[in-house]
């Protein structure tokens, strides 16, 4: 015990402003004077320590503890089993130095149902029982109710969960450290809606988290090593739509394994898993942007163009990672400040990454009467469009589509055809990493965006300040020292998913390209396209609307970004008529870098569901004020 009690209160009411936020005044006496808190907050108890009135069992201070009262357990070794039922916040001193021992029987803490709401922080848990009988499980910690927090804890030595979330929702796990533990880490069970966030989980004999009918859980910022599976999706889970992103998936037997269900898995790190990175037996998941240190990309860059496959199945990731992503997994709380250092909570929802369908900074437009064809390319006998130009063998295609597009509207803006306003694709590759991290799909959002993600400033420079290398990491040091003084800023933009039927969802788009000039527009990927686009090369070609395994399944295969420029209404040929488009493939691909594409080919105009959180099929546009730049 520590002999100066007036040291002990005060690491106490250090750790209590950290919850409370609230100023606090430390007593030279014996006692502690209580911080003032609002009615609302509750009262304070003490279990442990040497002051008056304070609990020897952590038991008797949750039983004397009303809704809204915080329990505070000082440093010690506490052998027994806490009940909770009741919403209350559950403190230790110091996670290290502070542990409850469930001395090997029943679960060493349970939130009970219908008690949403409790926090439990700072505490080692340990040793909880070794009973089940297929309902009920001793646990670690028992999760049974909803919106608990459970952060900034060590859970280990259980012998069969550390923790377990059993028909609950809205949980927040994180910050804690699961490990040791003879089954699994943690386990969550029929429920959904709850974020495992910057954990270390590691060294748990079977898995470190086993997910088992749960949907639009998220999973994201762990590390995950040497357990046997690092993440098991089980055999009995059909729950959907969870999210794995951002892990470290590593030294572990296996990493992943997946036995059935929809879920999405990107942006993790897959290293030196022992017997596979991944597994899966179910061609519903979504994969995307993965680092794999077992992908034939990173042999030699003549591969990178192949996809990883997944073991098993119809599983690829498309946009493999060159590197490994920096992914810092837990952080550290400092009670006299409640400062965090190295904290990456994701504060990622289904709602943020898939399901929002229409994003604009200005309003969808209502469709209009549209004549029958029209060309930006060949208006009143004018060319508003650029030159193509070629991506080369890296994935940029995004950053051409975009400055394609924005320099037709400059010249449509500026009403001068004869204009070339050759923009920098490199200054968006290198300069606004926020858009590679999205994967691409929105560029206008981060070129408009004047924080650190957006460079600071609103624009893209010109070609000549940053000319394009065919390389994904040239530093942004390479741009020219007066780059700033050739800033061309864009004044408004707007996304959308098409979301109607083909015929609305065409007349959308048409009225876009009339109103606002050229768009950005997602294709799937098809190598029989690259093929046809470099053996044809009349105006009047066009790639037919050709059938796609992927497509029939409500994915895309791959993703590429073009530009559409204009259309041609030809009731004769079976999809009615095409769009005219603008490639990034060199001028030796279609008509000196354009092409022509059936209506409903390739996707675009169809309701796709997305081919990841990030990588999402939208129609995006741009709009530029002449009054702000001066072209020579």
């Amino acid at each position: 015990m520590v002999e100066n009690p007036i040291v002990r209160k005060g690491l106490a009411v250090g750790i209590i402003f950290l919850f409370v936020g609230v100023s606090i005044h430390l007593s030279t006496a014996q006692n502690i004077e209580k911080p003032s808190l609002p009615a609302s907050r509750g009262n304070w108890l003490y279990v442990g320590g040497s002051g008056p009135g304070n609990y020897s069992r952590i038991q008797d201070g949750v039983n004397n503890a009303s809704n809204g009262d915080t329990v505070f357990v000082y440093h010690g070794i506490y052998y027994e089993n806490v009940d909770i039922d009741k919403i209350i916040n559950l403190i230790g001193e110091e996670k290290n130095i502070t542990i409850i021992d469930g001395g090997g029987k029943h679960d060493v803490i349970c939130i009970h149902n219908d008690n949403d709401g409790v926090t439990i922080s700072g505490f080692t848990i340990q040793n909880s029982g070794n009973f089940t009988d297929g309902n009920y499980e001793d646990c670690g910690v028992d999760v049974l109710s909803n919106n608990n927090t459970i952060q900034n804890n060590i859970i280990s030595h259980n012998p069969l969960y550390g923790i377990r979330i059993g028909l609950a929702k809205g949980n927040s796990i994180t910050r804690n450290i699961i490990i040791n533990n003879l089954n699994q880490g943690l386990d969550i069970v029929f429920s959904r809606n709850n974020s495992i966030v910057n954990n270390i989980i590691s060294n748990n004999t079977y898995c470190g988290i086993n997910l088992d009918d749960g949907d639009e859980n998220i999973i994201s910022n762990n590390t995950l090593s040497s357990n046997f599976f690092g993440i098991i999706i089980s055999v009995w889970s059909s729950g959907i739509d969870n999210i794995i992103s951002k892990n470290n998936i590593v030294n572990n037997s296996y990493g992943l394994d997946i036995k059935k269900s929809k879920n999405y898995i990107y942006q993790n790190n897959f290293i030196n898993n022992l017997h596979g990175n991944a597994q899966v037996q179910s061609s519903r998941c979504v994969w995307d942007g993965n680092y794999w240190d077992d992908w034939i990309g990173l042999t030699s860059s003549a591969y990178r163009l192949f996809p990883k496959h997944i073991k098993f199945g119809l599983n690829y990731d498309w946009h493999p990672a060159y590197q490994p992503y920096e992914i810092n997994s837990i952080c550290h709380i400092f009670p006299e400040t409640g400062s965090k250092e190295g904290c990456k909570d994701d504060n990622l929802t289904k709602t943020s990454l898939v399901k929002n369908s229409v994003f604009y900074a200005s309003s969808k437009p209502t469709p209009i009467d549209t004549p029958a064809s029209f060309n930006w390319k060949d208006y009143n006998g004018k060319d508003f469009t650029t030159p193509a130009k070629n991506q080369g063998h890296v994935g940029n295609c995004w950053a051409f589509a975009a400055c394609g597009a924005l320099e037709s509207v400059i010249k449509i803006r500026e009403n001068c055809s004869t204009l070339n306003p050759d923009l920098s694709e490199q200054y968006l590759v290198s300069c606004l990493p926020k858009i590679r991290e999205e994967y691409n799909v929105r560029p206008f959002l981060w070129i408009m965006n004047t924080s650190a993600e957006g460079n600071y400033c609103n624009g893209v420079t010109i070609e000549s300040c940053f000319p394009y290398v065919e390389h994904f990491e040239v530093p942004p040091s390479h741009i020219h020292p007066d780059w700033k003084e050739h800033l061309v800023p864009i004044s408004d933009f707007g996304y959308w998913i098409p979301d109607g039927t083909p015929r609305e969802n065409r007349q959308t788009i048409k009225t876009l390209i009339m109103e606002k000039g050229p768009v950005t527009a997602s294709i799937e990927f098809q190598f029989l396209f690259r093929t046809w686009g470099y053996s044809h090369h009349s105006p009047t070609d066009y790639y037919p609307n050709v059938p796609s395994i992927w497509r029939l399944m409500g994915k895309w295969a791959g993703l590429h970004i073009i530009v559409l420029v204009g259309w041609k209404d030809i009731p004769l040929i079976p999809s009615g008529g095409y769009w005219i488009c603008k490639n990034s493939w060199g001028t030796g691909f279609g008509y000196d870098g354009f092409f022509n594409l059936a209506y409903g080919s390739l996707g675009v105009g169809d309701v796709i569901y997305p081919i990841s959180p990030i990588y999402t099929p939208y129609i995006g546009w741009v709009d530029y004020n002449p009054a702000s730049y001066d072209w020579p």
